[in-house]
């Protein structure tokens, strides 16, 4: 079995609700309203969605191999990117900053 595989029968393990409120004591968000909290692999986007709550940020982008996984996590993040975030989707995600800030990050 291909280490891919291997990652795709694991299956879903949620983050520790004590993990994600380190994780948002840890950060000082921006004070531009255009912030993004960026997870390059977001799951169902549950915890990238109760970080974003917690740092009262309006913009989420998540990546996600999965394609049921990913169509979960569209009910809860701003925009989620269904590809290997392993193999090509940096640039992807370097364009929609571009698209969305005009900031060129390539």
């Amino acid at each position: 079995m291909t280490q891919l595989a291997v990652f795709m029968n694991a299956g879903y393990v949620k983050t520790p609700d004590e993990l994600l409120v380190s994780i948002a004591a840890q950060v000082q968000p921006s004070r531009n309203p255009k912030s993004t909290l960026l997870d390059m692999f977001c799951g169902e986007g549950i915890a990238a969605a109760e970080v974003a709550r917690l740092l009262d940020l309006q913009h989420t982008l998540g990546v996600e191999i999965d394609k049921e996984r990913a169509a979960a996590a569209r009910s809860r993040m701003s925009r989620v990117i269904c590809e290997d975030a392993l193999d090509g989707v940096i640039g992807g995600v370097c364009q929609w900053v571009l698209d969305t800030t005009g900031r060129n990050l390539l």
